[in-house]
């Protein structure tokens, strides 16, 4: 490894799949709406709801909700749905 890889301001590239795809993402978090561009590249319908879920190795599955934002870990894994409005 090169002294370079680890340079201060630099972030490695973490792998995530979201709905089976797979995905490079520099950061630290993600976002909810981060999650659905990703998943719907151009405009998103703004009446539109998804549902986010998530899952990862050594951390608890659970959900991500409009606003809301997560530690990204690399091999972390997203699917995402459209949702009926009620």
């Amino acid at each position: 490894m090169n002294a370079s890889d680890n340079a201060p301001g630099q972030q490695k590239a973490k792998h995530i799949f979201i709905n089976g795809r797979p995905t490079s993402y520099e950061g630290d978090t993600i976002s909810y709406s981060e999650v659905v561009a990703l998943t719907n590249p151009g405009d998103v319908p703004q009446d539109i709801l998804f549902s986010v879920k998530y899952t990862g190795p050594n951390m608890a599955d659970g959900s991500l909700a409009s606003g809301g934002s997560i530690n990204v870990v690399n091999g972390m894994k997203f699917d995402v749905s459209r949702t009926n409005r009620s």
